[in-house]
């Protein structure tokens, strides 16, 4: 108590200390008794968290000047270790209550998967009620919708952030996101200590974006009979014109209102096919249909428009590419079309669009078959998810045109999405047509 007082001054006279001695002999052999010995406490905050004895056999060894000189140099320590136990405590603080504050639900554990922190969001997300809680409360609340302990262990393992798109509790839907917690200074820089895994209720922006399919479904039905009305009439007047031999203003009229009624029916069938992707309701009715009458009649329907505009249309098909092949004929060829058409709009006159035809054997070198084959392949480097792709029906369309810049790629199938290559052209559209390519695909 003589030493404690020193280092703090207080006076701890009337105190009852209880005494816990801790510790081992290294040395057996030692018989000689203690003579002379100090204490050192040491002390955070107004904590004592231990203290720290040093003992002789000589008599009369530690003279009191030295002892305090030692307990000044001690207490100074113990300042600067307690300033330092402050301020980690308030960032503490800080770190708990913006967890603890969170709308999104926060589990941390530790390498062995012991839960560290699981703020309230958490709780009331599983309906875990508990204080202390375990990895298996997760399990047993989650009850197989989704394997945390597995994603968990799946993060650290391979270090690197998992995703969940999607995952339904109760009458609520969540992305989840599973990441592994690192050291990030100091010289356990980049150490794996745990892991995170965060909940984001996404409902509301689910039901939104079913709001907005239901409306776009329903206006395109709406629309869709008029305006193939409007198409017909127009049709039945065109075909009376010529007939009746009438004046050529009238005829005019006539095309431009089936021109504009045509476009606004594709853009509504268009907008029906994006729905219907949209809500997982895209009927696909495979058969076995002949490859070369597929690229002919598909081929056919835009090589008017690209003589018009002096491109050259080419189909090659490589040597032992199958007569018939099981797919949906009608959906294949929309989007073989809707690649056609965006060629063919993007690509200057006195340019070139290509269509290359081949069988890929799952587990082999595309560039290699490629080079096999009786055309120029435009693909000189090896891809692995080209390799890795199941044996399949490779068809490839290239073009002249202005093309489109890597940064620009993450965009390409957005809905609604024109890029700058586009912007920049006279050609203009919606940006659906990509986007039910990727749909159909």
């Amino acid at each position: 108590l003589k030493s404690l007082s020193a280092l703090l001054n207080k006076e701890f006279k009337d105190s009852q200390v209880e005494e816990v001695m801790t510790g081992a002999v290294l040395i057996d052999e030692i018989d000689a008794p203690v003579q002379s010995f100090f204490n050192i406490p040491l002390v955070i905050g107004d904590k004592v968290v231990g203290v720290l004895t040093v003992s002789h056999t000589n008599v009369g060894l530690y003279k009191e000047e030295e002892t305090t000189i030692l307990y000044k140099i001690t207490r100074q320590a113990s300042e600067a270790v307690t300033r330092l136990q402050e301020v980690i405590t308030n960032e503490q603080r800080k770190l708990n209550a913006m967890v603890e504050s969170m709308a999104e639900g926060v589990v941390m554990t530790d390498t062995d998967y012991r839960i560290l922190v699981a703020n309230p969001a958490m709780k009331q997300i599983l309906h875990i009620e508990k204080e202390e809680i375990t990895i298996f409360d997760f399990i047993d609340n989650l009850e197989g919708k989704f394997d945390i302990r597995g994603k968990l262990e799946e993060s650290v393992k391979l270090d690197k952030i998992l995703p969940v798109t999607e995952v339904l509790l109760g009458n609520s839907y969540f992305h989840i996101l599973v990441s592994p917690v690192k050291i990030n200074s100091g010289l356990n820089q980049g150490e794996i200590i745990g892991g995170v895994v965060i909940f984001y209720d996404i409902t509301k922006e689910k039901e939104l974006e079913k709001l907005r399919e239901d409306f776009t479904s329903m206006m395109v039905h709406e629309l869709r009979s008029p305006l193939a009305g409007i198409k017909g009439i127009s049709e039945v007047m065109i075909l009376e014109n010529k007939k009746k031999k009438r004046a050529k203003k009238d005829a005019g009229y006539a095309n431009v209102l089936l021109d504009s009624s045509s476009r606004m029916l594709g853009l509504v069938n268009d907008l029906l096919d994006v729905a219907k992707i949209s809500a997982g309701k895209f009927e696909i009715n495979k058969e076995n249909v002949s490859v070369k009458d597929l690229l002919n009649d598909n081929t056919q329907i835009l090589s008017t428009l690209a003589k018009e505009n002096k491109i050259n249309l080419k189909v090659e098909t490589a040597n032992g590419t199958p007569e018939k092949i099981f797919l949906d004929k009608n959906r294949i060829g929309q989007a073989l079309v809707n690649l056609l058409s965006n060629a063919i709009k993007f690509t200057k006159e006195g340019g070139h669009v290509n269509i290359q035809v081949m069988t890929h054997s799952q587990g082999k070198s595309i560039v290699e078959e490629g080079q096999e084959s009786n055309f120029t392949w435009f693909i000189d480097k090896d891809k692995k998810e080209f390799t890795e792709l199941p044996s399949s029906l490779f068809l490839a369309l290239t073009d002249s045109g202005f093309g489109i810049a890597e940064n620009d790629t993450k965009d390409l199938f957005n809905k609604f999405k024109q890029l700058e290559a586009s912007a920049r052209s006279d050609q203009k559209g919606t940006g659906l047509g990509l986007s039910i390519v990727k749909g159909i695909v």
